[in-house]
């Protein structure tokens, strides 16, 4: 029995050696766990091009936009309250933090015998903890109202008289500013405007109505005089 399975597996074998052999011999031919000979020339290194041609031009456009990331310097139109129409130019550097100066202002506004004029001027930082569109803000500056009205005085007739409302104010808010790849850039924000130091001067004799000094004062606190909310119902722009 032991003789006949070494007669039939014996061709098997010098089947495989006969095959195998030359092929190990052969030069340039390298197998899995097998060392071509040390005299032979090196297996040819076959090159992949790039599954996706226009990868390099994707990865350089990611680039650009890493690098505008970095500083991004622009102009932003705002309208809100209480300065319903504001200018700021801002730097927003690594996407995380916004530096701005702005002037706002008021539309000169007459209602029944009040002229008024409003303007501001402040600074502004918002801190972007994520990194995105969300942001916590700190603004803080100066402004000025001041009205005019017509008051009739018994003995003295009619009279101009004026009414001026200076006030430094702080204004912490929250809000969203969304700047897309291209740069433009959209935002909101809610807040409450603090005034830290005010004063009120008046030029109305003492025998004028209380109507008419109530309805100054009250325009002068309706415009950030005493504690007011802020609202930027949109902040829109470009920032390069």
């Amino acid at each position: 029995m032991t003789s006949e399975v070494s007669m039939l597996s014996f061709p098997r074998s010098l089947v495989v050696v006969l095959v195998v052999a030359p092929l190990l011999a052969a030069p340039g031919v390298a197998y899995a766990g097998l060392v071509p000979p040390a005299d032979g020339p090196s297996p040819p290194v076959v090159e992949v091009a790039p599954a996706a041609a226009d990868r390099p031009k994707g990865e350089e456009r990611e680039r650009e936009w890493e690098d505008k990331d970095h500083v991004r310097v622009g102009a932003l139109l705002g309208l809100g309250y209480p300065r319903p129409v504001a200018l700021e130019v801002m730097v927003k550097i690594e996407r995380a933090l916004g530096l701005g100066v702005e002037a706002g202002m008021m539309p000169p506004l007459t209602v029944g015998p009040l002229s008024t004029s409003f303007w501001g001027v402040a600074g502004d930082l918002r801190v972007f903890p994520f990194q995105g569109a969300f942001f916590i803000g700190m603004r803080a500056g100066y402004q000025r109202m001041k009205a005019t009205a017509t008051a009739s005085v018994p003995g003295l007739g009619t009279l101009s008289e004026s009414a001026v409302a200076d006030t430094y104010f702080v204004n912490p808010r929250i809000g969203f500013l969304w700047t897309l790849e291209s740069g433009v850039t959209l935002g909101l924000d809610v807040g409450v405007q603090v005034p830290i130091q005010k004063s009120y001067v008046d030029t109305l004799p003492d025998s004028v109505s209380s109507e008419v000094r109530g309805s100054l004062v009250g325009v002068a606190n309706a415009f950030g005089y005493t504690v007011t909310p802020s609202v930027d119902l949109l902040r829109i722009g470009f920032l390069f």
